[in-house]
């Protein structure tokens, strides 16, 4: 390669086509002026190769462009090649030749040449033979570089954000024909194969011909936008929920044409559908939660004259019970009320504010009173229950908690064994090892093998809105664990569902069992009660009732008259309701202690609501001035044992 020959810049070849009709008057220095100023003022760097020798010939202009010295760079090819990127250099060779095998109508390649200073600079190389030989063979070659660094790192920026945004794009022209698309809208796809340049957008984006483009028959002017919804159909047919913005791109293609942005929204419709059911949820329990709040008063207005037909019975004289038919008929009533009572303190328990307080746990107990609760409620459905409870079983933890899990469980049994032809539900309760092994079976449809992996998660459910939440058995599978158990199940579709769950048993159950042996002959001395109960009829029966026990008693029929009795007598006892008008039995103990601080009177509150937490017990209500309670209906005995708890 030899720089010998060289060619000068200023010839007549190269400064020819200034040569127009009003120039013709310009002498040669002066045309090169006008040729100078041109090339400067277009920041373009000037070429000259001989083929024939490989000399060249660059202008300062190129040369500064990739930071060389114009008096020092060598004018030869080499300098070029040398500068030219590795990975870029065979393509600009490759362009050259289409070019003069005429393929082209002139050579034009972008690529990167090393600048002095080290970076890449992007180079739009453009160039022309300017003069051949006899024999038509190229004798010399021109052109220009022009530094196009700031827009290729800018078309390099926006080609990345096209094809790794997580939305689709996708052009095609005026007439629907898809010109490119990328990784995003091809991902909609299998094998991400969608042939371009032979595929109409609305063989893809299905409701094309409802987007306000079709409906309104007309175009998009560049760089106005409209919206609209469809949805694509992939490879296996499955329809693919889309949102479609669609821009007029008139600039990019040559006869206009359109860019669509095309975003998956099966994601967002899911979240919006989970919403919307939460909400169904929320507004469900929100019910549940009323009608909770409505049973605690209807708990409460029963429970009162409960008392009263409890303890007329256990009043009845021994004499009249000696007729048979009247003897019948007590057992009748007294039965009933017992069914009414433990229905009340079923959802007395199951209503209580789970909380973080360990008690040692009947669960033999809790599990007879939890099918007395739900036994004729399934009864009347057709479901029977039996059961097989070992007894002297105890745990530790919250018994409201644990008959939550008993009820979830139960009631899902029941749902499961309604269509079978005679559903039952089977309760085993034995001791295994260390641990209480409880069973819940039924003989229903099963679980589907396809969803058992997924029963323990929360909101997971396939019953409609008004049958269930789909919480129940997360909630189970969280409370079970919080006690240290364990919770599995075995189901064969179409046959059967079996719940097992282990329960670590407690050192608690000898003392448990003692406090009971102790209740049962307890005694105490004879005590002066005042007795506060809104209710005549109940205050004349409990009064009958203290007496019966021995104790003198004064009563009242509201918290004002109580206070000023208190003025007069000394008492050992205040037994006060609840709920009363105008100050409540909370703020009746708040009252007496604050205005006797002197008064040593055990203070004992009495309630037949079932609110979800008694209301004795929140925070900042008399729980510090109430020594303890009673739920109604209650029995002789079990008052005799609270007094003597304290008396005895």
């Amino acid at each position: 390669m030899s720089s010998a020959k060289k060619i000068p810049l200023n010839s007549a070849q190269n400064l020819q086509h200034w040569k127009a009709d009003k120039n013709e008057g310009l002498n040669e220095k002066e045309l090169r002026a006008h040729y100078e100023r041109a090339l400067e003022g277009a920041c373009l760097g000037m070429w000259d190769w001989n083929p024939v020798d490989n000399s060249v010939r660059f202008d300062r202009r190129w040369c500064e462009m990739i930071g060389l010295d114009f008096e020092s760079t060598p004018m030869e090819l080499k300098t070029w090649e040398d500068r030219v990127h590795p990975e870029d250099l065979k393509k600009c060779y490759d362009d050259i030749k289409a070019y003069l095998n005429g393929l082209t109508p002139f050579y034009e390649n972008i690529h990167r040449m090393k600048h002095a200073n080290g970076h890449w600079v992007y180079i739009l190389d453009r160039g022309k033979i300017a003069e051949r030989a006899e024999d038509g063979s190229p004798v010399r070659f021109t052109g220009t570089h022009f530094d196009i660094s700031i827009f290729e790192k800018n078309r390099k920026m926006l080609s990345v954000l096209f094809d790794n945004s997580p939305m689709g794009f996708l052009f095609c022209d005026k007439n629907g024909l898809i010109r490119q698309t990328n990784k995003a809208f091809l991902s909609f796809f299998e094998n991400n194969a969608l042939p371009t340049n032979t595929c109409l957008v609305e063989d893809i984006v299905f409701n094309w011909d409802r987007s306000p483009l079709k409906l309104n028959n007309s175009s998009l002017k560049n760089s106005d936008c409209t919206h609209f919804e469809g949805f694509i159909k992939d490879n296996q047919g499955v329809e693919i929920s889309v949102n479609v913005t669609l821009f007029g791109v008139d600039e990019f293609l040559e006869d206009g044409g359109y860019w669509l942005i095309v975003e998956d929204q099966t994601e967002s419709l899911r979240i919006a559908s989970a919403l919307k059911k939460q909400q169904e949820i929320a507004l469900h329990s929100a019910r549940l939660a009323s009608i909770g709040e409505l049973a605690a008063g209807v708990g409460h207005e029963i429970n009162n004259p409960l008392m009263i037909i409890f303890n007329a019975i256990e009043s009845v004289n021994p004499s009249v019970r000696e007729d048979p038919s009247m003897s019948l008929l007590c057992e009748k009533v007294e039965a009933a009320s017992v069914r009414i009572k433990n229905i009340v303190e079923g959802l007395r328990s199951f209503g209580r504010l789970n909380d973080s307080n360990n008690e040692c746990i009947d669960l033999y107990g809790l599990i007879r009173k939890t099918i007395s609760m739900l036994r004729e409620i399934f009864e009347k459905e057709g479901v029977s229950i039996s059961a097989d409870l070992v007894a002297d079983m105890y745990i530790e933890g919250s018994a409201q908690q644990i008959q939550q899990v008993l009820i979830n469980l139960l009631t899902n049994a029941r749902d499961a064994c309604r269509e079978v032809a005679e559903p039952n539900i089977h309760i085993t309760l034995k001791r295994r090892n260390n641990c209480a092994w409880l069973k819940i079976s039924d003989n229903g449809k099963g679980i589907p093998q396809e969803i058992q992996n997924r029963v323990f998660d929360a909101f997971f459910t396939t019953k409609d809105v008004n049958e269930g939440t789909g919480i129940g058995l997360s909630i189970v599978h969280s409370i079970v664990e919080s006690h240290g158990g364990k919770i599995s199940f075995r189901s064969r579709p179409g046959k059967k569902t079996t719940f097992q769950l282990l329960f670590p048993l407690t050192e608690m159950a000898c003392s448990v069992a003692e406090k009971v042996a102790c209740k049962k002959n307890v005694h105490c001395r004879p005590l002066q009660i005042l007795l506060v109960d809104d209710e005549p009829d109940i205050g004349e029966l409990l009064a009958n009732l203290i007496e019966s026990l021995g104790h003198t008693v004064t009563t009242a029929t509201n918290a004002k008259m109580a206070l000023s009795i208190l003025k007069e007598i000394e008492v050992d006892v205040v037994l006060s309701d609840l709920k009363m008008p105008h100050m409540n039995g909370n703020e009746f103990f708040q009252e007496i202690r604050k205005r006797f601080p002197q008064n040593k009177a055990k203070l004992f509150l009495m309630t037949g609501g079932i609110s979800i937490e008694p209301e004795f017990k929140r925070e900042g209500s008399a729980a510090s001035t109430c020594d303890d309670y009673l739920f109604k209906p209650f029995k002789k005995a079990q008052l005799q044992e609270l007094l003597c708890r304290y008396f005895s």
